[in-house]
């Protein structure tokens, strides 16, 4: 009997080893996406400055520099071409200050950060059944300038997965006016 056990117990045991040792995809998913995101709000403090310039070259190298690492190219130039298309009609920022995105302000004292807070995992997004994405719900400061949705104190944030990284690549609010938009084409390209 004690052979037999021992015969039944290594393999048992091995088995329960190899499924510690593998990590669900949607789970290690979630939990690398939030941790990119945390370590995001965790970059600058509320209302930190990240650049008092004007030129937009300049605010998108500082906002590269500081940010970049966290942020899709899309994502980037969707921030580039707000602020170009505002400073168009707006050039004095303490007259007209605005909020670009979730986390960037100017009320005239420059381009300044606005720290939000994860609030929970809400669903991941898969194409060809491999997870390139995840949706965050994110709790947000709304004491920033000209808040453009005075309404919501939440956002849902989609992280992709880009070589290997994750990376913010748009944000919607809680009344579900997109930001900027999925393109499925590039999400084709993605794989």
């Amino acid at each position: 009997m004690t052979i037999l056990l021992r015969k039944l117990l290594f393999p048992i045991c091995l088995i329960i080893l190899i499924l510690m040792a593998c990590d669900d995809p949607h789970e290690k998913a979630k939990k690398e996406s939030i941790a990119t995101l945390e370590a995001f709000f965790n970059e600058m403090d509320h209302d930190e400055l990240i650049i008092d310039s004007t030129d937009l070259e300049e605010v998108m190298e500082a906002i590269d520099e500081q940010l970049g690492e966290y942020l899709t190219g899309d994502f980037s130039r969707k921030i580039e071409n707000d602020i170009r298309q505002y400073t168009r009609f707006h050039e004095d920022f303490e007259k007209h200050p605005k909020t670009f995105t979730f986390f960037l302000t100017n009320s005239g004292d420059g381009f300044q950060f606005a720290k939000g807070e994860v609030s929970s995992h809400i669903l991941w997004l898969t194409l060809d059944d491999e997870i390139v994405g995840t949706e965050i719900s994110v709790e947000l400061n709304t004491d920033i300038p000209e808040w453009p949705h005075s309404w919501a104190e939440s956002a849902t944030v989609i992280m992709m997965k880009l070589d290997g990284k994750w990376k913010i690549d748009e944000v919607s609010y809680s009344s579900g006016i997109l930001e900027s938009s999925i393109n499925v084409e590039r999400m084709n390209n993605i794989i």
